[in-house]
């Protein structure tokens, strides 16, 4: 739903941007204060109230779009199954103890690092955020840890004291062992070359010395050795790399077991570079030739599902580094006119490069089709994560001189399946995921683990050791502690009767709460069981006036839409369920109106899951439950530029049973308002936009480009709304006559399309609007929309009478915090309610509502 009064959380590249943002704040400016009311609502750190939380491996979240080859080279439009893994930065040491952060599902905070111990079999909490440090402040991010095989667990973390001379969250680097935490240097400390303004990359060997990479100034840092309190600079910005060049932002990838040699990357040049204590080579660049691969150049790694896996210019694991710099790692490298590119991984040694193995070759009868964790093992073996089938399929690579081996893990079937590894220990002993796929019962039998559309995900962490059957270190499900705190916040929502619904994020887990008068009610957790379903995660939820609320959530073996009225939940309809002579595959995208009536978008297909049917449907309450209207088929939308549109991306519906659709054709897109018909049934349609078509502002609306099969992402429309009296906004992209697109927000009321405000406007201020793709419309037609003012989010409100600043970045908030407006953000007919990334304060994100004159 992209309602009025709704907004859900970004997608993965655009949360990719905002964090960039956040990383790079700049200077502070003097305090300002806020001339309207301003009340901070809820924050990380804090505790949600008592409840059974659980949390799980991975987050099953439908919040995208998906585009499979089907049938005779037909397209299928599925809802994305989106992994958002809860656990990341897995680490293994020598005695097979593994160590890991909790994350909400983007990962921009980790909330907690857990050890678990192999001697024992348990697990038990490192340090999590609200926890405090040895000097009495509070941990309120958690950034990146490294594991040494004496269970020290050195880590960085930002916390709530005053910021640095630099603007930069205020953190220090830590030290973790049996006997608690200890301090080892805190932001500000002074160097031989300079003040220290932030900390990254830490790697502890097993004598004890601490390396990390270190933030000195705008664009500068320095990699660092600490040995008994005495720091060492080892790269700096500035130092000479390659070719004649400087380095210019050395980022620490590895170090070897004795520390006599580093690997690190110079970030601005993209170059993998290996130090010793008597010389500094560069491995390779972006751009190089490939090595006995002709035309070939190394690329960027851009895995297939990157919110498992990163991207990376080069992969390099804490055990890639040998004694005297021989260094492994995994790069990308793609031929001219070659699509997808190839992995390789190599061996560096005495100057010269190795290449060992390539996605697309076989060893022992596996098949490589990805590459992970390489690792630098004991005697000079080399170890790999492989996946056989793109990321599935997982197991161990082994190379030892002549001897290639390959192991698949154990335990893969038809409906089970094993991931990579995300970190073997120089021992060749890999931690990986294990999935298993929890099909409907209602649909026929698969033919492969994801051929069904209708399913759910248990994923469970093992270790593989070689010989022994592989063990499960954590189960799919686990009960959060009762001290857990709130990771993040989404999908904020809100009605005219000051209620306000959000999605907390807890030990990983999606679930809904509210906030009315001051206080914080729990309305669904994870795990909660409804008409004998039980909730995975909440993806979205909506409610009005009257307090009915509809939920959608991912369920044990697909998804449902729930409905809350009078304080008693009801199933309205799930995966499975019978409608229109097919069955329910996959619900999303809901949208419900002051009359209780809720919107949402459906695929339906036989009882053997084929023939997916992608629909509008709207449910109308009745005395006992709720009926489904005549739906709206694809068939019968207006075609996109003379082409049939083949799924629809966002609904929004009004009051009045108008709903506002975009959808998509095999290149373009379009905005279409469908009414209800004054006599009889069904809707007539109207384009309000589409690609190529005419704007208020003298420019088109660009094209979209081809449909690729894989992940979707709207790439001309986008944050569609609708309020009570069927004014639609919307954000859209236009192409300018010489070159390059702009970013605008657009209102359709009374047959006309109508320019709010656009990229390169100027503000009161004198500033120029730099759109972020969000905003919010109000009932009463007001619009909230976020603009980058020198890199940094400003908050806008628009109205008739014009445009108003509301809240500059690096506002003070109300408890002296420095305050930064980001998504998700709504507006109201009287408040504002949106996050808010802090600094010098106990949270690092936060809620915050208001209040406009």
């Amino acid at each position: 739903m992209r309602k009025s009064r709704a907004a859900s959380l970004p997608p993965t590249d655009l949360a990719r941007r905002i964090g960039i943002i956040l990383l790079s704040l700049g200077l502070l400016p003097a305090p300002r204060f806020a001339q309207q009311p301003l009340r901070r609502l809820v924050a990380t750190g804090e505790l949600p109230p008592p409840a059974p939380y659980e949390y799980r491996a991975s987050v099953i979240n439908n919040n995208g779009l998906d585009i499979r080859q089907g049938f005779l080279g037909s397209r299928v439009i599925y809802r994305t199954k989106w992994v958002g893994p809860v656990l990341r930065d897995h680490q293994i040491n020598a005695a097979r103890d593994v160590a890991f952060a909790v994350a909400e599902e983007t990962g921009t905070l980790r909330g907690a690092i857990f050890l678990r111990e192999a001697a024992t079999g348990t697990m038990r909490r490192i340090v999590q955020i609200g926890d405090r440090t040895p000097e009495g402040e509070v941990f309120t991010r958690l950034l990146e840890f490294s594991l040494d095989d004496s269970r020290q667990i050195l880590f960085t973390a930002e916390t709530s004291g005053p910021p640095p001379e630099g603007g930069m969250a205020r953190a220090g680097l830590f030290l973790a062992d049996g006997s608690g935490i200890r301090t080892l240097l805190m932001t500000g400390a002074a160097t031989s070359i300079g003040t220290i303004l932030g900390f990254s990359n830490p790697r502890l060997t097993n004598d004890g010395r601490a390396y990390f990479t270190a933030l000195m100034g705008a664009d500068q840092g320095a990699i660092f050795r600490l040995v008994r309190g005495t720091l060492e600079p080892l790269v700096r910005t500035g130092d000479s790399g390659s070719a004649g060049g400087a380095i210019s932002m050395p980022l620490l990838q590895a170090v070897s077991p004795q520390g006599d040699a580093i690997a690190f990357l110079n970030q601005a040049e993209r170059a993998l570079y290996v130090k010793t204590d008597t010389s500094m080579a560069r491995v390779v660049k972006i751009g190089d030739a490939v090595p006995n691969v002709p035309g070939a150049t190394f690329v960027d790694i851009v895995p297939p599902v990157n919110t498992i896996f990163p991207a990376f210019p080069f992969l390099v694991s804490p055990n890639s580094l040998a004694p005297n710099g021989e260094l492994v790692f995994i790069a990308a490298f793609r031929r001219p006119n070659q699509q997808n590119p190839t992995l390789a991984l190599y061996r560096y040694a005495g100057g010269s490069l190795q290449e060992i193995i390539r996605t697309g070759q076989n060893v022992g009868g596996f098949s490589v089709q990805f590459l992970s964790a390489p690792t630098f093992g004991e005697g000079g073996v080399i170890y790999c994560g492989a996946a056989s089938r793109a990321i599935l399929g997982g197991g161990l690579l082994r190379f030892a001189g002549n001897q290639r081996q390959a192991q698949e893990f154990p335990g893969a079937t038809q409906t089970e399946e094993n991931l990579p590894p995300y970190a073997i220990n120089r021992q060749g002993h890999a931690v990986y995921d294990h999935i298993a796929v929890v099909l409907n019962e209602n649909f026929g039998i698969p033919t492969g683990p994801f051929d069904k559309p209708a399913f759910g995900l248990n994923i469970s962490l093992r270790l593989h050791t070689g010989s022994a059957p592989a063990e499960t270190l954590l189960d799919p499900v686990r009960s959060a502690s009762p001290d857990s705190p709130f990771l993040g916040f989404s999908n904020l929502v809100a009605n005219r009767s000051g209620d306000l619904l959000f999605i907390g994020n807890v030990s990983g887990g999606r679930n809904l709460f509210r906030a009315r008068d001051g206080a914080i009610e729990l309305v669904v957790y994870q795990g909660q069981v409804i008409e004998g379903l039980k909730v995975r995660s909440v993806t979205e939820a909506a409610i009005n006036d009257a307090g009915t609320i509809a939920i959608q959530a991912e369920i044990e073996a697909g998804s449902a839409l729930f409905v809350r009225r009078g304080g008693t939940f009801q199933k309205v309809i799930a995966s499975g369920d019978p409608l229109f002579s097919k069955r329910v595959v996959d619900i999303f995208d809901i949208s419900l109106n002051q009359q209780d009536q809720i919107a949402f978008i459906a695929n339906l297909a036989d009882d053997t899951g084929a023939n997916v049917q992608h629909l509008l449907l709207v449910a109308r309450p009745t005395q006992t439950g709720y009926s489904m209207d005549t739906p709206i088929d694809l068939n019968a939308l207006p075609r996109i530029r003379n082409t049939a549109p083949i799924f629809i991306m966002d609904i929004a519906l009004a009051d009045d049973g108008r709903i506002a659709l975009t959808a998509r054709a095999e290149r373009d897109e379009a905005v279409i308002l469908a009414t209800p018909r004054q006599t009889g049934f069904g809707y007539t349609f109207q384009k309000i936009a589409e690609s190529g078509g005419a704007t208020p502002i003298g420019v088109t609306f660009r094209r979209g480009s081809e449909l690729q099969i894989g992940g979707f992402t709207p790439e001309v429309f986008s944050s569609l709304q609708i309020n009570a009296q069927g004014l639609v906004s919307f954000i859209g992209v236009v192409s300018r006559p010489n070159g390059g697109d702009v970013r605008a927000i657009f209102s359709y009321s009374g047959g006309q399309l109508t320019k709010v405000i656009a990229d390169g406007d100027q503000t009161p201020e004198g500033l120029t609007i730099e759109l972020l793709p969000f905003h919010s419309l109000a009932p009463t037609g007001k619009i909230v929309f976020l603009s980058l003012a020198s890199g940094e989010p400003n908050l806008y409100l628009w109205e008739q009478g014009g445009l108003r600043l509301l809240l500059p970045a690096r506002q003070q908030g109300p408890a002296g915090e420095l305050l930064t407006p980001i998504p998700p953000l709504l507006v109201t007919d009287g408040r504002v309610v949106f996050a808010g990334v802090l600094l010098n304060a106990e949270s690092r994100l936060a809620i915050y509502a208001l209040t406009l004159n």
